[in-house]
């Protein structure tokens, strides 16, 4: 990725933007989907001079705080219904019609990654079959019909309006929509995921992309794989815009650490630290391995410490940990408040992350920003984030290498020192902001091919 240029894209379009974005993803607890859709949609809702940006939440069009907490209720709660598109503001005049509470519970009971109902009913076979019938009915029909209704009210040459499902699969197709592809490991490993999200993402996501106007990814790995499952997809279509790292993952000292250390009986520099969901894609397994081949001293002296919310197959994993945190080298903090994250981060005295495979490995820059030195593999898209200010793996399953590189860092801390030295330069050529702007290309794109298919009618 070149370096980043702040007065690349300074100069505002020459026409404001209306954009939706599917704000499903914003659901806790985040974790890297949800972090990217709640890092943009902050963002865009800045861009006022730019775009017109609202959130889709069930059949509410809304800004940012109202979808922060719409998520406070359950995905089973009827939504109240409130009104589209004007002009200028914030303000809705005219009542979305069309989408029904039966449509939105199927939906998000037969899709959810959260929903208990799904899990419970889902796996029953008459009954999951009727929702997702349910469940296609509102996303082909009734969700579409919103969008529509947005459409029937706006001269599309004069004021295009773009869809942006920031996770995956669309609910409903739209002229102009843009989608986010994260990654393809439910296809590369499907053995590490659970039948009911493979069930979501095969049926969903071939129609989503060949329905796109223009798709986004967050890494040219991600594009390639892109392109050599779906072989017949416009490859300038397909835009690469990578992630970045909020202000608040820095370097910190041992004093403004201090306070929140405390909250977690935890020392400056003294442990080692991993952030991820507990599934078995992040390949806990061969570092809890790592970890128990290191001296006894080194392992009390230096405690690997767990971020994460529980992911999926996570049973074996779950009572590895726990056997290990009987023996007092190992601590699970499970899913921690956003304010202290980088606080752990910055205070960590390595970062861990042996991943199997990502789409781009949002939890590797983001400790690359706070001034620690990482261990990572070479796997898929992580040496575009890493570059070289991280110790790679050729193999994420080696425990000898995995346990003897953790040793090296903790040995030679010239070595740690010229890790984050080339880490705070690597983490520097991502950011947010950049996200946005490019994010921002892309709308712009969908309106063109949206207004140049009406020219054409």
């Amino acid at each position: 990725m070149p370096e980043l240029d702040e007065t690349a894209s300074s100069a505002p379009p020459a026409e404001r933007l209306r954009v939706i974005g599917n704000g499903w993803a914003l659901h806790p607890p985040r974790s890297g989907v949800g972090v990217y859709t709640y890092e943009l949609f902050s963002r865009l809702e800045r861009e006022r001079d730019r775009i017109d940006f609202r959130i889709l939440m069930g059949s509410e069009l809304m800004d940012l705080a109202s979808a922060l907490a719409y998520t406070e209720r359950r995905p089973e709660e009827p939504p109240r219904f409130k009104a589209a598109w004007t002009k200028f503001s914030f303000d809705w005049r005219r009542p979305i019609r069309g989408i029904r509470h039966a449509g939105i519970v199927a939906y998000h009971t037969a899709h959810s990654g959260f929903s208990p109902i799904r899990r419970m009913l889902g796996r029953t076979p008459v009954i999951g079959d009727q929702l997702k019938r349910l469940s296609k009915f509102y996303r082909e029909s009734r969700g579409a019909r919103a969008i529509e209704q947005q459409k029937a009210e706006i001269d599309w040459r004069e004021e295009p309006v773009v869809f942006h499902e920031p996770n995956f699969v669309t609910p409903f197709l739209s002229d102009q929509l843009v989608v986010t592809v994260h990654d393809f490991s439910f296809v590369r490993y499907r053995e590490l995921h659970p039948v009911e999200r493979l069930e979501w993402l095969t049926e969903g996501l071939d129609r989503t992309i060949r329905g796109a106007s223009r798709i986004i990814v967050p890494s040219e790995f991600t594009r390639t794989e892109l392109l050599e499952m779906v072989p017949e997809q416009d490859p300038e279509r397909v835009h690469v815009v990578g992630l970045g790292h909020a202000p608040d993952f820095r370097p910190r000292s041992a004093d403004e650490c201090a306070q929140r250390l405390k909250d977690y009986d935890l020392a400056y520099g003294r442990y080692c630290l991993f952030v991820g969901n507990l599934e078995p894609r992040k390949n806990l397994v061969t570092l809890l391995a790592a970890y128990e081949r290191l001296p006894d001293s080194y392992r009390r002296a230096m405690p690997l410490v767990l971020v994460g919310a529980k992911g999926w197959r996570d049973a074996d994993i779950l009572a590895r940990v726990e056997a290990l945190e009987v023996r007092g080298f190992v601590r699970r903090l499970g899913f921690v408040p956003s304010e202290d994250l980088p606080v752990l981060y910055s205070a960590a005295g390595q970062f861990v992350y042996p991943t199997i495979y990502e789409g781009f490995g949002l939890p590797v820059l983001e400790a690359l920003a706070s001034g620690v030195p990482v261990i990572s593999t070479r796997a898929a898209s992580i040496p575009e984030v890493a570059g070289d200010a991280a110790l790679l793996l050729e193999d994420p399953r080696d425990v000898d290498g995995l346990a003897a590189a953790i040793r090296q860092l903790q040995d030679e801390p010239a070595l740690a020192a010229e890790m984050v030295e080339k880490g705070l330069r690597q983490a520097r050529r991502f950011s947010w902001e950049r996200c946005v702007s490019e994010t921002l290309d892309v709308y712009r794109l969908a309106a063109e091919d949206a207004s140049t298919s009406v020219s054409k009618r």
